[in-house]
């Protein structure tokens, strides 16, 4: 029956979001399936209140207005890929609505709510949790090097492309610089252990070689953005000056920005979005060099 609802007290148990996500998929095949705040209540209460406010709204559908906000129908066919594509498409739907109501994340769940966001594809949520991540930073900035770095993890892992081209400057020149330069080093091995397993991704990696490229000055401008060298190079600020417009601007102060902050940011961006890494000028270069009869 369409109007049979598949009681919590049927679900499987789940220890993790994983658990979580799987259990929705499987349980989908059921008439009816509406999640309680029992399955999240136990790893995050944040989670655990955004499925409530979620299970007290009307769904989308106005032809079945007691339908709950987290409701899965069945497929009309036997097509199990596009069963699972409209499940997750209804939970990832669920999970933006209920991010936008809440609007505000905690440090302790972030990671957890960006993971169900990539598993369901939920845009909205990894967009808004961008523009969250980058007012968290506005605001703290270099006084708590351990945040950022934990920032910078979240941004690389889920490819936030607004958060990453703030953070990427600091973090390409404490890892060039060392502790020689950056007193983010002298904060404890904690951090740095967080800021090496950050730059351990392979796309963030080309990433920051392509900054090292540009900085050295090897071409005149970039063809996609505009970007300078001097630009590159003024993100490399090791006094951190670069973080100061950023600063004033979130504080309400008049401090206009750097143009050459803006130029480099912009470029961290669109390098960001490259679905080809190879196509970076540092790789290539890199494969001229390990090509047979390659430069010397």
């Amino acid at each position: 029956m369409v109007d049979a609802v598949l009681e919590v007290g049927h679900l499987p148990e789940c220890e993790d979001f994983r658990g979580l996500a799987d259990c929705v998929l499987n349980v989908a095949g059921s008439q009816r399936f509406l999640a309680h705040s029992q399955l999240v209540a136990a790893t995050s209460p944040h989670l655990a209140g955004l499925v409530a406010l979620a299970a007290a709204a009307r769904g989308h559908d106005h032809d079945k207005p007691g339908l709950p906000a987290l409701c899965l129908l069945p497929s009309d066919t036997a097509n199990v890929p596009e069963h699972v594509q409209q499940a997750c498409g209804a939970f990832g739907d669920f999970l933006a609505q209920a991010v936008y109501r809440h609007r505000q994340f905690a440090w302790s769940t972030i990671g957890s709510v960006l993971q169900l966001a990539d598993y369901f594809g939920a845009a909205g949520v990894l967009q808004h949790a961008d523009v969250w991540i980058c007012e968290q930073y506005r605001q703290a900035g270099m006084l708590q090097p351990l945040r950022v770095c934990q920032a910078l993890e979240l941004a690389a892992r889920h490819r936030l492309s607004a958060a990453m081209a703030i953070m990427l400057p600091w973090a390409v020149q404490c890892k060039a610089r060392g502790s020689r330069c950056s007193s983010v080093w002298f904060d404890g091995k904690q951090v740095c252990e967080r800021l090496a397993a950050a730059l351990d991704d392979c796309q963030l990696k080309a990433l920051i070689l392509d900054a090292y490229w540009w900085s050295r000055e090897v071409h005149e401008v970039c063809p996609t953005c505009h970007c300078r060298p001097s630009d590159i190079a003024a993100s490399w600020d090791t006094r951190m000056e670069w973080a100061a417009p950023l600063a004033a601007a979130c504080s309400g102060g008049t401090q206009p920005s750097s143009t050459s902050m803006d130029r480099a940011a912009l470029h961290y961006a669109h390098m960001l979005h490259h679905v080809r890494w190879g196509g970076t000028p540092s790789l290539h270069a890199a494969a001229a060099v390990a090509a047979p009869g390659g430069l010397p």
